[in-house]
């Protein structure tokens, strides 16, 4: 949690075995200087995840999420 803003935006990433944290977020930098997003759109922290946990109309689980990585 932020002191500030409460929440703070993170990213989780499936379907990659393998992903270099700081040239994602380099890759994303270049879009907040081009214009095309705000810089509190990047998450401040990745998280790598073999499959996304489902509710039972098979949407993603946020809530599970949450718990599952809280800090």
């Amino acid at each position: 949690p932020d002191l500030k803003w409460e929440e703070r935006p993170v990213a989780f990433i499936s379907g990659l075995k393998e992903i270099n944290k700081d040239s994602l977020k380099d890759h994303l930098q270049q879009f907040i200087d081009s214009g095309r997003i705000s810089k509190f759109w990047i998450p401040d922290e990745f998280f790598i995840i073999d499959d996304f946990p489902r509710t039972s109309t098979n949407k993603i689980d946020k809530k599970v999420l949450k718990e599952k990585f809280k800090q």
